[in-house]
């Protein structure tokens, strides 16, 4: 599933939670859960929304609720020296988002 992000800052729906995905050294997509439905946050109805930075993420949901909020990063380490990728080396960082949102 596809969400634009207009869509989502004019709907204002309460975030289940988003997966700021973390890609080489400055590209960052967001997969969201909405109502139990999850996929990537898109800038048309083609493209998936490039962010440059964590603060323009923060910025673009900074009027939204957000249950939970996790910033990922894949390693290529592993991949890059042959070895092998077990365990997995994905970094997963708990960060905030959006509104305060108590339940």
């Amino acid at each position: 599933m596809n969400y634009q992000l207009t869509s989502l800052q004019r709907d204002k729906p309460v975030f289940e939670q988003v997966w700021v995905l973390s890609y080489e050294m400055s590209v960052y997509l967001v997969q969201i859960s909405v109502d139990g439905n999850r996929g990537l946050v898109y800038a048309n109805d083609s493209n998936p929304m490039r962010f440059t930075s964590l603060e323009q993420v923060r910025n673009a949901f900074s009027d939204l609720v957000v249950k939970q909020a996790e910033l990922i990063h894949h390693s290529a380490y592993d991949e890059m020296i042959g070895a092998a990728q077990e365990p997995d080396n994905t970094m997963r960082l708990p960060i905030r988002l959006g509104l305060e949102h108590s339940l």
